[in-house]
């Protein structure tokens, strides 16, 4: 890109060709070079290196008839579109479904275990649980996917998960068919096994990087970043409904939100079935196929309406390029090494391992919120901490409440995100993102827990630093987190690499809830002082290892 952010290349008023130059001493551009004229509607808001949003291209690409169907995007036009196209949909249903089998729950969890005797720890357990089921379902999804296709993935997946949630929902019968079995225990084992079949973050992440350019890979991943958080986090309002009970089906407002997610997968999975898509082709199309060599590159016409060959123009100027270095792209040699060598996937840069534990980092904390938060704005609320006191006066309608709340405002903040990466750098939005959550964590530390309400922090105070976490400082560290990792991967190692990033926030929802809930009952904890301090000093930690690494972001900042 020349300074002034335009393209050398263009194409011709009339639509015409417009021919790829040539850098003096390089060769042809490379594709971050590739001049796409962004729409006029957008203007030049946002053209700076750096960004999640792209500057070179402002929306998805256009594909005409017959070319690949490899190309994917959203507004892609040509054979098959509207396959795409569902199936895009269908991805980012199922990501919302997903995390809502923790956020419908979460307001009616405890209190769902407390009719069988759990306790704050069997919380943490179960939402350990999830987790653990995740972590290792998330990788195992992504070699599938890269081995065979997405559709199998998600088929089994939902599955699974319908079967986990009608377990939950009538998890009372347990008992009644052995007097042994306990309905918590069965509360926390089908919670586990569904975190299992809810590992499908990772495989909708890696399947919009496969069918996506780098140029439009970022508000891709942005919205499916805030359907994940809106999964989590709207989903609660469902707790607010006064429901009453349907007897014939031996529904209660505790074992409701099973019930919605049963009914949830049994559509999607009649919609996977019924409507076509393309998700069940074989991933190999994505990434085999007759390669653009340096003749054609030299000879690929574009005009302003559609930018069909870019994604090849990607990967064939860096096979092209020996020092281009973008991991699985080429081999050392510049001669295209086999994609489905374990070597060839697990050759990533170092900053990958910086993203992982990022992310490890940011779960572990909203892992902790998650299990300890009910307990406390419940506490604050009611000035009890007897959970039959907490049912009495209305807590678990506070709680969802307050998540709803925090979601609305949080899904605010990820479509400005888009929008004001035009002024930031990736590297300064995560640190920002942090330095939110630092700030909120610090707001929640209450020196005089256990003092008594009345001394104790109060209710309104934790409720702002609940939102500065999970609605400011997450929705900006972690869209910066995702996209920024998935520009380091070649296609071939999406799958795998999405699916590890996926497990590393699944290791840090294991740890830490247990941890939390247990250190919660037995400090006989008010508001939660010590789990959420650790949390503060792990920020603080996350912020120093940035800073630390400032520069080498810099150099993947682009």
């Amino acid at each position: 890109m020349s300074e002034d952010g335009v393209g050398r290349g263009h194409s011709s008023e009339n639509g015409g060709s417009g021919e790829i130059e040539e850098w003096p001493g390089r060769g042809p551009l490379a594709a971050e070079d590739t001049p796409c004229p962004s729409p006029s509607k957008f203007g030049s808001f946002g053209d700076r290196p750096g960004s999640i949003r792209p500057g070179g291209l402002t929306e998805p690409l256009l594909a005409g008839e017959g070319d690949s169907p490899a190309l994917g995007g959203w507004a892609r036009l040509g054979t098959d579109a509207w396959k795409r196209r569902a199936s895009m949909v269908f991805i980012c249903y199922l990501v919302l479904v997903g995390d809502g089998n923790r956020g419908l729950v979460l307001p009616t969890l405890q209190g769902y275990l407390g009719k069988f005797g759990g306790t704050s720890k069997a919380v943490g357990i179960a939402n350990a649980g999830f987790s653990a089921g995740r972590l290792l379902a998330a990788p195992i999804y992504g070699y599938w996917m890269d081995k065979r296709n997405t559709g199998e993935v998600v088929l089994f997946s939902m599955v699974v998960c319908a079967a986990c949630n009608l377990l939950y929902t009538y998890a009372s019968y347990a008992g009644s068919i052995d007097k042994y079995v306990n309905p918590a225990v069965v509360i926390v084992a089908s919670r586990t096994i569904l975190g299992f079949g809810a590992s499908i973050l990772g495989v909708g992440r890696a399947y919009i990087a496969k069918q996506t350019s780098k140029a439009e890979r970022g508000p891709y991943i942005a919205v499916l970043c805030a359907l994940q958080y809106a999964g989590f986090t709207l989903t609660a309002f469902i707790s607010m409904i006064d429901f009453q009970g349907v007897e014939s089906l031996s529904l209660t407002k505790y074992n409701l939100p099973g019930f919605v997610l049963v009914v949830s997968y049994v559509v999607g999975i009649a919609f996977l079935l019924a409507v076509p898509n393309t998700l069940f082709d074989s991933e190999s199309g994505h990434t085999k196929g007759p390669e653009p060599g340096p003749a054609m590159l030299g000879s690929t016409k574009y005009h302003n309406s559609s930018y069909p060959y870019l994604m090849q123009l990607e990967k064939s100027a860096k096979n092209l390029g020996a020092g281009d270095g973008e991991p699985g792209e080429a081999s050392p040699g510049g001669v295209q090494g086999d994609p489905s060598s374990l070597k060839r996937l697990l050759a990533v840069p170092g900053i990958v391992a910086i993203f992982v534990l990022l992310n490890f980092t940011v779960r572990a904390i909203l892992a902790t919120l998650e299990t300890l938060s009910t307990y406390i704005i419940s506490y604050l609320y009611t000035g009890s901490m007897d959970e039959a006191v907490w049912r009495a006066d209305g807590a678990p309608f506070r709680v969802s409440e307050t998540f709803t709340a925090i979601g609305l405002g949080g899904l605010v903040v990820f479509a400005g995100v888009y929008y004001l990466s035009g002024h930031f750098q990736d590297r300064v939005t995560l640190l920002l993102g942090l330095s939110f959550i630092l700030a909120g964590l610090g707001l929640t530390l209450d020196p005089r827990d256990g003092e008594g309400l009345g001394r104790e922090m109060s209710l309104m105070r934790f409720e702002a630093g609940l939102a500065a976490i999970w609605g400011i400082g997450y929705p900006l560290a972690q869209t910066v987190v995702v996209s920024a990792l998935s520009k380091v991967l070649s296609k071939e190692q999406q799958g795998l690499w999405m699916g590890n990033l996926a497990s590393a926030g699944s290791a840090g929802r294991i740890i830490a809830p247990t941890i939390a809930g247990y250190v919660y009952s037995a400090t006989q904890s008010h508001t939660g002082l010590i789990p959420l301090a650790a949390c503060f000093v792990i920020t603080g930690l996350s912020m120093v290892l940035v800073a630390s690494q400032w520069g080498r972001l810099k150099s993947e900042d682009r």
